[in-house]
């Protein structure tokens, strides 16, 4: 579910100077007072999750972000960051807070920007079954810390992604296809991104319990007891038809008392 949360970090060069810009935004307003003003840029931001095949679930986000830009600036490169919330309720019960993570660039200057691609899981740890795995149910970027408690260098694009790569259990964005970049930006165009994150389902790994462990080891012995008794039965039938396997007939002496037949052969 997407939490209504992202950032992003435009980069480029003045046309006249040659001298490096950065335009910055967030939704959570309280980080983007921690920032320099100077960065700062109020894009129109639309979002919407779309379920295509009415199922109660969303299919993909969409979304659409137009940033107005000083008349000489040119952008090549943009780094954003979406926020979801992650729950997962089955036999491993999984609640975590995510990134996806947009880096892209081009060699020259660009007016608009079209991704589309994949929410992926990367899972490195195996989760605890009939547990609530909780230790990542928090924010990618803690906005909560009070000012005074937050490290300067701890707001850099590669600290996040530094932190956020040390998960066992992340996210990612994985483009279906390449990036398209729309150039050159008219004037007093505004540098536009849009695109598609699409929810495809995932398959979680986690670690079995006892009687899981037991289930499973008992339905294999019976397999493989009903594999090895079958092929002895028959290998022993040919044997002995087949006269592999010498046999004779062991006759029983009879008992001295009236009455019985001697055994005729």
């Amino acid at each position: 579910m997407f939490m209504r949360d992202l950032m992003f970090i435009l980069d480029g060069q003045d046309a006249l100077s040659g001298v490096s810009v950065t335009h910055f935004h967030s939704t959570n307003p309280r980080f983007n007072q921690l920032l320099d003003s100077s960065v700062h840029s109020a894009p129109v931001v639309r979002t919407s999750e779309v379920d295509e095949n009415n199922d109660g679930l969303p299919d993909y986000l969409a979304f659409t972000i137009s940033v107005a830009l000083p008349q000489n600036d040119e952008i090549n490169r943009l780094r954003m960051a979406f926020f979801f919330r992650y729950d997962v309720d089955n036999v491993a019960r999984l609640t975590m807070q995510t990134a996806v993570i947009l880096d892209f660039s081009t060699s020259s200057s660009a007016s608009a920007l079209a991704v589309d691609g994949d929410l992926r899981i990367n899972q490195r740890d195996l989760l605890y079954p009939y547990l609530d795995n909780y230790r990542y149910n928090r924010p990618v970027l803690n906005h909560t810390l009070p000012i005074a408690q937050i490290k300067a260098g701890s707001l850099t694009w590669e600290s996040m992604l530094a932190r956020y790569s040390d998960r066992n259990i992340r996210t990612s964005f994985q483009p279906s296809t390449p990036p398209s970049w729309t150039s050159p930006r008219a004037i007093n165009q505004p540098f536009t991104v849009t695109g598609k994150i699409r929810y495809v389902p995932e398959t979680f790994s986690y670690r079995p319990g006892v009687m899981e462990v037991l289930k499973a080891a008992w339905i294999q012995y019976l397999a493989y007891f009903a594999l090895v008794a079958t092929v002895c039965r028959y290998t022993f039938e040919w044997a002995v038809k087949s006269g592999v396997v010498p046999s004779h007939v062991i006759v029983d002496a009879l008992p001295k008392q009236d009455g019985f037949r001697g055994h005729v052969f």
